[in-house]
């Protein structure tokens, strides 16, 4: 596999993961779009409960 490297930052963005390269060390992150504002689904909401589900699923990996 070949990888391309944006030179002016050292990091390198892959499926959900964010590898960065500091001090000679490969540190990990989560990857998240611009476009990512760490709001969910509230719970009490009026939405369907199969909604509520498919969020919970969806952070956790099911």
């Amino acid at each position: 596999i070949q990888f391309t490297m944006e030179v002016d930052d050292d990091r390198l963005n892959f499926l959900d993961v964010t590898l960065i390269i500091n001090n000679n060390k490969i540190e990990f992150d989560w990857y998240h779009k611009l476009t990512f504002s760490g709001r969910y689904l509230n719970f009490l909401s009026h939405h369907p409960i199969s909604q509520k589900r498919g969020t919970i699923a969806g952070l956790v990996g099911i």
